[in-house]
């Protein structure tokens, strides 16, 4: 059991900056830090003193710790070997502690409420307890005291052995390349240019356009079965949002299906649910709105809530739809959308339009129906799914070097062939997982790095930096990964998620 209240705090806070990832994953990650690691404020026993202190900051495996001499406390510098933990932190008592911590909903392991504050609560009180740690200008004087003891030997002092000049030269071959990539790691546009992504151009889409497009691509692509649309490409989606005409399959599909989500929402649950839905939409999509706008302008309105919508009406069920959020619901007035004007328009005349506005709207609708219950449903399957999935994983990783252990006992040849055979076998089935893995999450963003945007839609990886979209090659995500430091958990979750496409993408290109 972990009694330690800040390792508790430590696994909470980690926890919620990773709360993205499968459980197992982050278990695996914790423990593999505090295996390695002691954390700030962690009570330790000093081996070779025989007795316990606390842990006040660390560098590179060395680690201040404040101790109790006689009702005062001192600093000591002591390395990591010389420590050991109160407590002993395994995989199961951290995922039991996790599973205490926190509750499973249909998006996801979310973390109890007022958890880490309890924790801080709890934490500050001990801390009161103990007496305070050395101020500034005593930690200096005792290091001047602890140096003041050091002993160098004068021979060595006045001794001077100049550097041969070959091994000098040898030096700066080595350490010149060195510097250069750093400083190239250093300038963010430099090392952003150096992957050599492709600026993304799909059908003229550019900018803000090929983001909008991502999304919606992305949320068809993960869904689309669950709600009827048939499957279709980035590109497809794209020219059907630039013809003048604006009647295609695809886009009736998607206007269809999404407004029949909000149907069925309504049938269920009434109209106040549909307002909230409607509310959140316009917030997240930041939807220009106007509560002194003009009125509809005598549109006759149909309920957009009953009857059959085909390919012929279905831009009537969508402005009516428009109408009763201008009129009906109360909100403020959506002066965007020129696509679905209420406005009546003589024959003669042109009906402007803006893909921007279209790509908008379908955003609005999907935000819309993004935490129906329809929608809740088809990803709390996929979650029992992914669970299913990395729990099998897990198992197998477990069971891969279990037999790769008994291999080294193994004396007969016959024993050993069968043993390769079933590692064999279980490390495809590995390979299979991490595809089904990648296939089932529904996430397309992958985390961000230096102030640029990733995301994986299918099997490609897709990166925003200054306004722009670019497309990650296989060379290019290798290249990053082998540059890539992560300075926070975020980052090393987008590190761990990369690497994962990686193998994924490599798996590919053997077949």
């Amino acid at each position: 059991m972990i009694e330690s209240i800040s390792i508790k705090k430590y696994i909470a806070q980690y926890f919620l900056e990773n709360s993205v990832q499968p459980i197992t994953e982050t278990v695996n990650q914790i423990v593999q830090t505090l295996s390695a690691n002691f954390i700030n404020d962690e009570t330790v026993f000093v081996k070779s003193k025989e007795m316990t202190g606390r842990i006040l900051s660390s560098y590179q495996g060395t680690y201040i710790v404040g101790l109790h001499y006689e009702n005062k406390m001192e600093t000591d510098k002591i390395l990591y070997k010389d420590l050991m933990r109160r407590d002993q932190i395994t995989k199961n008592e951290v995922m039991n502690y996790l599973q205490n911590i926190t509750n499973e909903t249909p998006f996801g392991r979310i973390l109890k409420p007022n958890i880490l504050s309890d924790l801080s609560q709890r934490n500050k009180s001990n801390t009161n307890n103990l007496k305070k740690t050395p101020q500034t200008t005593e930690y200096r004087e005792q290091i001047k005291k602890h140096q003041s003891r050091i002993r160098f030997p004068k021979q060595a002092i006045n001794k001077k052995s100049p550097i041969p000049a070959p091994q000098v030269v040898e030096q700066l071959k080595i350490e010149k390349p060195k510097r250069i990539l750093v400083d190239l790691m250093n300038n963010t546009d430099s090392f952003f240019k150096s992957l050599n992504g492709k600026e993304l151009d799909i059908c003229g889409f550019k900018g803000e356009n090929v983001g909008l497009l991502l999304e919606i691509f992305s949320f068809f692509n993960f869904f689309g079965d669950q709600i009827s649309v048939p499957s279709f490409t980035i590109e497809e989606l794209a020219s059907s949002f630039s013809e003048a005409e604006y009647e295609s399959k695809i886009i009736f599909l998607i206007h269809s299906k999404l407004l029949k989500i909000l149907v069925n929402e309504r049938k269920k649950h009434g109209r106040d649910c549909i307002k909230t839905y409607i509310e959140g939409a316009l917030d997240i999509c930041k939807i220009e709105t106007d509560a002194a706008a003009p009125n509809s302008g005598g549109f006759k309105r149909i309920q957009w809530f009953s009857g059959d919508m085909t390919h012929s009406n279905w831009k009537t069920y969508i402005k009516s739809f428009i109408f009763d959020v201008n009129e009906v619901y109360g909100l403020q007035k959506i002066m965007s959308f020129k696509e679905f004007s209420l406005e009546k328009r003589r024959k003669s005349q042109s009906m402007e339009f803006s893909v921007k506005d279209r790509l908008l709207f379908v955003k609005f609708l999907i935000e819309c129906v993004i935490f129906s219950n329809t929608v809740r449903d088809i990803v709390s399957k996929v979650l029992d799914k992914l669970k299913s999935l990395e729990k099998e994983k897990y198992e197998l990783s477990v069971n891969v070097r279990k037999h790769r252990n008994d291999f080294k006992e193994i004396k007969t040849e016959e024993e050993k062939i069968k043993m390769t055979e079933k590692i064999d076998e279980i490390s495809e089935r590995l390979k299979d997982l991490d595809v089904e893995i990648l296939e089932t999450r529904y996430r397309a963003d992958l985390g961000s790095y230096k102030g640029a945007k990733f995301y994986r839609i299918e099997k490609k990886i897709f990166y925003f930096y200054e306004s722009t979209y670019y497309l990650l090659d296989y060379a290019g995500l290798s290249m990053f990964l082998r540059r890539i430091k992560p300075g926070n958990r975020t980052e090393t979750i987008l590190s761990s998620g990369l690497r994962h496409i990686q193998e994924v993408l490599l798996l590919a290109k053997e077949n």
